[in-house]
């Protein structure tokens, strides 16, 4: 009895064995992935972000032309009534106000950004105004170098720098300040976009 028994077991033994592993490998298959599928539904890796980096470009250019429209008009009372209005160092520093104020329209996008800090907004205004200024100061003719002394009040500047410099500040002032009211007008009215999160890779 015994001997016969054995191959029976056995039998039922590599049966129950074979439907089990049937089962496990049927099991696996129905919830894995084919490989084709997987490379269908990958999406692609370059092109979404040329596409969204070259709208990132037209948005700042946009930004910088806005900027350069809005601070070059504001500007233009101050301009016509300075000293030396309407000569050619006159037209030159204007000149090099209008590619900063286009510049100013790009970094002031990159640099705002989404935060609402005012403090944020005015220390880039602040630091483009006083740049400005500070390249448009002359020193006075009768200046010595090595070191510098013009005179009275100050030594190192004397007052023709000193009313030149609050000039040249205040100009710059309300440039700058005008194109970052400018840009925040065409920001809140959707005409202009602001950047949110990190930039695209190129």
């Amino acid at each position: 009895d015994r001997t016969d028994s054995m191959p029976t077991c056995k039998r039922w033994l590599l049966v129950f064995s074979v439907t089990m592993l049937h089962t496990e490998c049927h099991a696996i298959r129905s919830t894995s992935v084919p490989f084709h599928s997987k490379l269908a539904v990958r999406p692609p890796r370059c092109r979404p972000c040329h596409c969204a980096l070259s709208e990132e470009r037209t948005e700042s250019a946009k930004a910088g032309v806005a900027s350069l429209l809005a601070g070059s008009a504001v500007s233009i009372p101050l301009a016509v009534v300075s000293p030396d209005a309407f000569s050619a160092q006159w037209e030159l520093a204007h000149d090099g106000l209008a590619v900063m104020l286009l510049l100013f329209g790009v970094v002031y996008r990159y640099a705002v950004r989404e935060d609402e800090s005012n403090m944020l907004k005015q220390g880039v205004v602040g630091a483009f105004a006083v740049t400005r200024a500070l390249a448009e100061l002359r020193a006075s003719p009768g200046c010595s170098a090595m070191p510098l002394s013009c005179g009275p009040p100050l030594g190192y500047v004397d007052w023709p720098m000193i009313l030149g410099g609050t000039f040249g500040l205040v100009e710059a002032l309300v440039a700058f300040g005008g194109a970052a009211l400018a840009l925040e007008l065409g920001f809140d009215r959707g005409i202009l976009r602001r950047i949110g999160g990190a930039l695209p890779l190129d």
